[in-house]
């Protein structure tokens, strides 16, 4: 079985943003691979708190909802 990684979470400033960080991309969790389709992982500590930014890519947006504030499930 090997290693899990080991993330260093930086402590952010009042006014430092996770986007000026460098992110960590997830892989695929049954190969191990990247995925077809990235996602970028952001933390930091600002004040005690872990604070996560997910940015991720997909092929489309599918909607069926078409009313204004729809039920979702």
């Amino acid at each position: 079985m090997p290693d899990l990684p080991e993330i260093v979470v930086p402590a952010l400033g009042p006014t430092d943003r996770l986007v000026e960080l460098a992110p960590f991309f997830l892989s695929d969790a049954r190969t191990g691979r990247a995925p077809r389709l990235k996602t970028a992982v952001r933390l930091g500590l600002r004040s005690g708190v872990l604070c996560v930014r997910f940015d991720g890519r997909d092929d489309g947006i599918v909607a069926s909802l078409t009313e204004r504030d729809g039920p979702l499930w």
